[in-house]
């Protein structure tokens, strides 16, 4: 009786580690599979950052030739400010000089505007 009671007790004790055997694979494969998924994912997230990092490069250069296009008109426009104003004081002193001479203002501003477009077109003209 006794010997039977101590095979009993090892057939239990190993159907009990066969189960535990069973579920630590278990558990391994779906270890396994969560590692996979998780590679995947990784991988996934990796594309998508550098598909991104691809689009700001992108985006940044465009963005600094736009700048540069913009700072490139800025000066144009800087620069046809700078002619405008110098044209305009050219006129106003023309201006002040054939209104003294006439005495009056009206017709030496429409003078000197009238001086000021022949000398235009003659600077227009070419010279030999």
């Amino acid at each position: 009786e006794i010997e039977a009671a101590v095979r009993e007790s090892e057939r239990r004790r190993a159907a009990a580690t066969q189960k535990e055997a069973q579920q630590v694979r278990k558990n391994l494969g779906s270890t396994n599979d969560a590692i996979a998924a998780l590679q995947t994912r990784v991988a996934e997230l990796e594309l998508a950052c550098e598909t991104a990092v691809e689009t700001v490069t992108t985006l940044g250069d465009s963005a600094a030739d736009t700048l540069g296009r913009s700072n490139g008109a800025a000066r144009d426009v800087e620069l046809l400010a700078m002619l405008l104003n110098a044209d305009i004081n050219v006129l106003r002193r023309i201006g002040a000089s054939s209104a003294a001479a006439s005495g009056d203002d009206d017709n030496g501003i429409a003078e000197a505007i009238t001086r000021y477009r022949r000398s235009l077109n003659w600077a227009a003209r070419p010279h030999s």
